[in-house]
């Protein structure tokens, strides 16, 4: 009789234990997949964000950030893959010079559009004298757009945010040059008081 009881209360530990084997890992499962879940909600929140953002944007600086979504995208997903082991660290490399590829790209637009108002400059530079006094330094309002890249009549946040956005590219300070510097200052300057 002892048997049988004993017999009977190990079958009873055995179905415990396979009931809390089953608990466990049910349990184990929502805490990895918890923080799957909050990354998934903030990933959507970030989007509606996003396309909210997308809608109310000029197309200039809708194509602007479709490109650093692309670049920075394409950066972050090589590094999560070599962080994971599934992509050799010289992709890793490739990840890490995106940003300086963008920057490049950058100064390469602005040194065209300098190299434009250089070109434009020799042509009309008997006529921007006289509709600026004759001073040599001085740069009229057509000069001035075409160096921030802005559209005649832009107001007075898009040319600081435009000079803004140019001074952070090409600040001496980050190995920009100073002539393109105090040429974009003047260009605001202009702009601001007309």
């Amino acid at each position: 009789m002892i048997c049988a009881s004993s017999h009977t209360i190990l079958l009873a530990v055995q179905r415990n234990k396979h009931k809390l084997k089953i608990f466990h890992s049910k349990f184990s499962i929502h805490i990895v997949m918890a923080p799957r879940v909050f990354l998934a909600l903030v990933a959507l929140i970030g989007i509606m964000w996003y396309l909210s953002w997308y809608k109310r944007a000029t197309p200039k600086k809708r194509n602007q950030s479709l490109l650093s979504i692309l670049l920075y995208g394409l950066g972050a997903a090589l590094l999560l893959l070599v962080i994971t082991g599934k992509i050799h660290f010289i992709f890793a490399i490739l990840s890490a010079l995106v940003p300086w590829i963008n920057r490049a790209l950058a100064a390469r637009m602005i040194w065209r559009q300098f190299k434009g108002f250089h070109a434009n400059a020799g042509t009309s530079s008997g006529s921007a004298h006289n509709q600026t006094g004759g001073n040599p330094g001085s740069m009229t309002e057509e000069e001035a757009f075409e160096i921030l890249g802005l559209e005649p009549g832009a107001n007075k946040e898009e040319i600081i945010e435009a000079h803004k956005k140019l001074m952070q590219k090409i600040h001496p300070d980050k190995g920009g040059s100073s002539f393109l510097a105090s040429q974009i200052n003047q260009a605001k300057d202009t702009l601001i008081k007309s």
